[in-house]
C-alpha cells in the first residue's frame, strides 16, 4: 500500500484520529460533573462508540505507518502505542457502560481535610475536572492540595523527599542515570546469546533454566526502565518549567518493587498503578460494590461495604484478564518476516503470564494463613512471590524473543556505556 502524499509524515495518520478520540472523551469526563442527568449519561453512550473506533484508527494508523516505511522498522514501535490506545478505550468503556449504574463520578480529595470537595458548577470547572481526571490515572492530581478518590495510599499520602525544585531535578535526573546503567549491562549481556527466532519458543527450548530465569529478569527491568524513563521526563519537563510547583504530585511510578516481601505485595503495592482505576471499575460488575474505585482513606465520608475475599479475588481475576488480553494484542499485531515467522491475533505467552498471576497470588495467600508471620514464612514467601514472577515470565520472555525485540536493531540507549568500555561498541551498531 502506497502512501499518499497528504499522509507522507506519521502524524498526518496518527494526529486525526487521536484528536477525535481525546475530545470525546474528555467531553465524557466532563459530563461526569452532572451525575444524575439521564441526558449526560446518552451523551456518554453516543460518544463512547465513535471515540473507541477513533482510538482504534490511532493504533491502526501506527500500524499503517510503519508497513509502509514511512519510520524506521523497529519492532518496540509496534508495541508501545497501541497499549496507550487501549488505556483510552477502557476509559471509555468504563465512563459510559460501567457509570451506567454508578451515580457517583471521581471526586477530588482535599489533602488538607481528607475530605471530598464537590463538584464543580462552572463551565471552567468542570472543564479542569475532565482535563485533571484524564491527566491522573494514578489518582494524583495537577492541582495543589487534592488528589483523586480513586488513588492508592501510596499516592494520597505521598510526601515528596526533595526540598526543593533543583534538587527534585538533579534527584530525577540521578535516578534515570542509576536506571539507564544497570539497563544496559543486562541488555547487553542478554544480546550476547544467539536466539532462534525461527523457534515458537526461543528461550524456554534453548537454554538451561538459569539462563531462562535471566531473560525473565531482563524483560521486568526492561518494563521498569520504560515505564520510569517516560515518565521522568514529563516530570522534569512540567517541574522544571513551573507548571507543578508541588512536588508531591510527582511520586515514583513504583514503590520499591525489588524490595516486594511477597507476590501480593509486588502487583498491589510495588508494581506501577497506571491501570489501577480502570481494572477496578471493570470488575465492579462482577462485584456488589459500586464504588470499587474508593480508597480507604475516605471509606468515612464517602460510605462503601468494604469488599468480601471472594470479591477481591474477583476483581484481581478481571483486572490480570483485561491486562493479558491487552498485552496480548499489542504483541500479537508486531509483524512477520523471514526471521521471525509468527502471526497471530493475539500472544498467548504473554497472556499465560498475566493469567497465572492470580493463581500465584492465591498460593501466596495460602502460604500467609500456612506459615504465619514467622521470619521463616516471610522468607518463603518472597522466595516463593519471585520464583513465581521469573518462572512464569519466561512465556512473555519468548514472545519478546521470537517477535524480534532482543534482537541486536533493537537499541534500548543511542549510546551504549557497556559495549562501548567492553567492545569499543559505543554508538550499538551490533555484530
Amino acid at each position: 500500500m502506497a502512501a499518499s502524499e497528504s499522509e507522507s509524515h506519521p502524524l498526518a495518520v496518527l494526529a486525526p484520529p487521536f484528536v477525535i478520540g481525546w475530545f470525546l472523551l474528555i467531553c465524557c469526563y466532563f459530563s461526569l460533573t452532572f451525575p444524575k442527568s439521564l441526558a449526560a449519561k446518552g451523551v456518554r453512550l453516543v460518544l463512547a462508540p465513535i471515540g473507541i473506533y477513533s482510538f482504534y484508527k490511532f493504533s491502526h494508523g501506527y500500524f499503517w505507518v510503519l508497513d509502509d516505511n514511512i519510520i524506521p522498522r523497529e519492532v518496540s514501535n509496534y508495541v508501545g502505542l497501541p497499549g496507550y490506545a487501549f488505556y483510552h478505550i477502557c476509559a471509555l468503556i468504563e465512563t459510559s457502560l460501567i457509570n451506567i449504574n454508578d451515580a457517583s463520578p471521581p471526586l477530588w480529595i482535599s489533602k488538607e481535610t481528607r475530605r471530598p470537595l464537590p463538584l464543580p458548577k462552572t463551565f471552567s470547572g468542570r472543564l479542569k475536572y475532565a482535563l485533571d481526571l484524564w491527566g491522573s490515572p494514578r489518582g494524583s492530581s495537577w492541582i495543589s492540595g487534592r488528589y483523586w478518590d480513586f488513588a492508592p495510599s501510596s499516592v494520597a499520602n505521598y510526601k515528596s523527599s526533595y526540598s526543593s525544585r533543583l534538587t527534585f531535578l538533579l534527584g530525577t535526573c540521578i535516578n534515570m542515570i542509576l536506571i539507564i546503567l544497570p539497563m544496559d549491562v543486562m541488555d547487553s549481556y542478554t544480546k550476547q546469546f544467539q536466539l532462534n527466532t525461527l523457534s515458537s519458543r526461543p528461550i524456554t527450548d534453548f537454554f538451561p533454566w538459569y539462563t531462562q530465569m535471566a531473560f525473565s529478569l531482563h524483560l521486568c527491568a526492561f518494563t521498569y526502565a520504560t515505564c520510569n524513563l517516560t515518565h521522568a521526563p514529563f516530570a522534569l519537563f512540567s517541574v522544571g518549567l513551573g507548571f507543578t510547583p508541588d512536588l508531591d504530585v510527582w511520586q515514583p511510578m513504583f514503590s520499591n518493587p525489588l524490595w516486594s516481601p511477597n507476590l501480593t505485595q509486588f502487583w498491589s503495592q510495588g508494581w506501577h498503578t497506571f491501570y489501577r482505576r480502570t481494572f477496578l471499575r471493570l470488575s465492579a460488575p462482577f462485584t456488589s460494590s459500586r464504588r470499587s474505585h474508593t480508597v480507604p482513606e475516605v471509606r468515612e465520608t464517602n460510605p462503601r461495604r468494604r469488599q468480601s475475599l471472594r470479591e477481591r479475588f474477583v476483581a484481581i481475576i478481571v483486572a490480570f484478564t483485561v491486562s493479558a488480553i491487552l498485552h496480548g494484542l499489542c504483541y500479537g499485531r508486531v509483524p512477520a518476516d523471514a526471521l521471525h515467522p509468527h502471526t497471530s491475533l493475539i500472544e498467548m505467552g504473554v497472556m499465560m503470564f498475566f493469567v497465572a498471576q492470580p493463581v500465584g497470588i492465591a498460593l501466596d495467600t495460602a502460604l500467609a494463613r500456612f506459615a504465619g508471620d514467622s521470619r521463616a514464612g516471610r522468607i518463603l514467601r518472597r522466595v516463593f512471590g519471585w520464583f513465581w514472577l521469573l518462572w512464569t515470565a519466561r512465556w512473555w520472555a519468548d514472545v519478546f524473543a521470537k517477535k524480534g525485540l532482543w534482537d541486536n536493531k533493537e537499541k534500548v540507549l543511542f549510546i551504549s556505556p557497556t559495549r562501548g568500555i567492553l567492545w569499543g561498541d559505543w554508538m550499538h551498531r551490533g555484530p
